[in-house]
């Protein structure tokens, strides 16, 4: 009877041992899954989103043929084509109230919208001798 008591307790330990590992192995399983599916949701979330890229901001010399800095419109002539700018920025248009109809001007421009805006020197053909 001693021996079949003994062979019933370690039936009994070997079934806990092994409830034991099974579990564990579960949670080992369940939380690599979690992290796996973790990782894939954050890089396709980082990929849905990709950021905008600013355009590259260009310098414009021409004459002005219509200026409003109340407005903050700015149409500029250059040797091939016309091009009209606008801003909302106060300092810029501050800056747009300095130029004529007329002016030769340097204009700072990014996307259709003026960054910067001043009256160009022009460089005379006739240089004097000092």
């Amino acid at each position: 009877m001693s021996i079949r008591l003994i062979t019933v307790e370690n039936d009994i330990e070997r079934l806990r041992k092994r409830e034991r590992v099974n579990g564990m192995r579960i949670r080992t399983i369940v939380s690599t899954a979690a992290f796996v599916g973790l990782a894939f949701c954050s890089v396709s979330a980082a990929q849905s989103r990709p950021e905008p890229v600013k355009a590259q901001a260009t310098v414009l010399t021409g004459t002005v043929t219509s200026v409003d800095a109340k407005a903050g419109t700015l149409t500029v002539k250059t040797n091939d084509k016309e091009v009209k700018l606008t801003t909302a920025s106060a300092s810029t248009k501050s800056a747009l109230a300095k130029l004529k109809v007329g002016d030769t001007a340097r204009v700072f421009e990014r996307g259709g919208e003026v960054i910067a805006a001043s009256p160009a020197e022009t460089e005379s053909t006739s240089k004097v001798p000092k």
